[in-house]
């Protein structure tokens, strides 16, 4: 079996140089970190904390490449909001447990990530309040 993968290699290298495969890797390198440049839409995961209840809401971004990349791999420290960054209404469902107005918590994660434009955000689960709002 070693044998036979040694005589691939031995042939590839007949037809295919170290140099080129570099060069190739290279260039594909390259392209890559020019397109990241670009405009582009995507879904961002973003982790909110409001008053004690951490979840995260799946948002959809509207900015550079790179910087959609880095809030893709690289999450951040969770947004912090406090009942005043937030409109929040008692829920209808369950006793206790309180809404999150969507517009007001688009906004208020759009304040706090301004190398990206929030576009639209996820379901936002209901929460639990120790003092009211």
């Amino acid at each position: 079996m070693k044998r036979g993968i040694k005589e691939y290699m031995k042939g590839v290298r007949r037809y295919v140089s170290p140099v080129f495969l570099t060069m190739l890797f290279v260039s594909f390198l390259a392209w890559y970190l020019i397109k990241l440049g670009h405009t582009y839409t995507a879904e961002i995961p973003v982790t909110v904390d409001v008053a004690g209840n951490r979840f995260v809401v799946e948002c959809v971004a509207e900015g550079r490449g790179y910087r959609l990349v880095a809030h893709r791999w690289f999450p951040r420290y969770p947004v912090v909001l406090g009942l005043k960054d937030v409109q929040t209404t008692p829920s209808a469902v369950n006793e206790g447990m309180y809404e999150i107005n969507p517009l007001s918590l688009q906004s208020a994660i759009s304040i706090r990530n301004e190398d990206v434009r929030i576009i639209s955000i996820g379901e936002i689960p209901e929460i639990r309040l120790s003092e009211k709002p």
